[in-house]
C-alpha cells in the first residue's frame, strides 16, 4: 500500500509551517503554497552548532539569502555578514540556483537576519536536489558578537 504523501506550507517561519495536510493546495493561515513535507527536511542549527562545523570544515557554505542591501551594510537593521558568505536574495534564488550547482553534494548552511526567509531557501534547496542542508535558527539578528569568540573569527557585525 503506497504512503499518504503529506504536505506542509512553504516555510513562512509561523506556526502554520507544522500544519499537516493531506493533499496539495495552499496554507490555511498564510495562503503559501503546501509543497510535500519530505522537503521540509533541512537541518536546523543553532550558531554556536555552525561556529563548531564551520571549525571542522572550513569548505561548508554559507548562503545569506537577504536582499543586497542587508548583505552589503546598507539597508537598516542589516546587522552583519558572515566571511566568505554567498549572498543570494531569497526572492532570487530560484532564477539562480545554477550559481550553486557545484555545492549540490556540500554543506551548505543557509541564513537570513530573522529565520523567516532561510527555511523557505532550505526548503527549495532541497527541492532542487540539494543533499545536506541547514537552517541557522534565529537568524543573524540574535547574534551576540561579545560573547563567543567563535562569533568574531566568522561573523562580521556592521557598526
Amino acid at each position: 500500500q503506497a504512503q499518504q504523501k503529506e504536505y506542509v506550507c512553504t516555510p513562512c517561519g509561523n506556526s502554520c509551517d507544522s500544519t499537516i495536510y493531506l493533499k496539495p493546495g495552499s496554507c490555511e493561515v498564510c495562503r503559501m503554497d503546501l509543497i510535500e513535507k519530505k522537503f521540509t527536511a533541512y537541518k536546523n542549527l543553532s550558531f554556536e552548532e555552525i561556529c563548531n562545523r564551520v571549525s571542522l570544515n572550513p569548505l561548508i557554505v554559507l548562503l545569506d539569502v537577504r536582499s543586497s542591501s542587508e548583505f552589503k551594510g546598507t539597508a537598516r537593521n542589516s546587522f552583519g555578514i558572515f566571511n566568505k558568505a554567498i549572498n543570494i536574495d531569497v526572492r532570487e534564488l530560484a532564477d539562480r540556483i545554477n550559481e550553486l550547482e557545484k555545492y549540490k553534494t556540500s554543506e551548505i548552511i543557509v541564513y537570513c537576519s530573522h529565520s523567516i526567509r532561510s527555511p523557505r531557501a532550505s526548503s527549495l534547496l532541497i527541492q532542487q536536489g540539494f543533499t545536506n542542508v541547514s537552517n541557522m535558527t534565529g537568524g543573524v539578528s540574535t547574534l551576540t558578537v561579545e560573547n563567543s569568540q567563535c562569533a568574531t573569527r566568522l561573523f562580521i557585525p556592521f557598526k
